[in-house]
């Protein structure tokens, strides 16, 4: 392993610790929706494809998946 890539593993696990430490606002399914402009029958039939995170029996979305996956369309 270089030197270089040393420093790049190292800048980003920092960058990634910095980044655990901000709170993450979660959202519902609904809010979801409203936030992509889309209905909430969408975000049901299309829950395979949208990144979330199960808690319990409800699904949770982050702003930051959200937007991956309107850039991705």
């Amino acid at each position: 392993m270089t030197t270089n890539e040393i420093r790049r593993i190292a800048h980003a696990v920092m960058e990634a610790k910095s980044e655990k430490a901000k709170p993450i606002k979660w959202l519902n399914a609904q809010q979801a929706a409203e936030y992509m402009g889309v209905s909430l029958s969408y975000v049901r039939k299309n829950i395979k494809d949208i990144p979330h995170t199960k808690m319990g029996r409800m699904c949770r979305f982050t702003h930051e998946g959200l937007n991956k996956y309107l850039m991705r369309e």
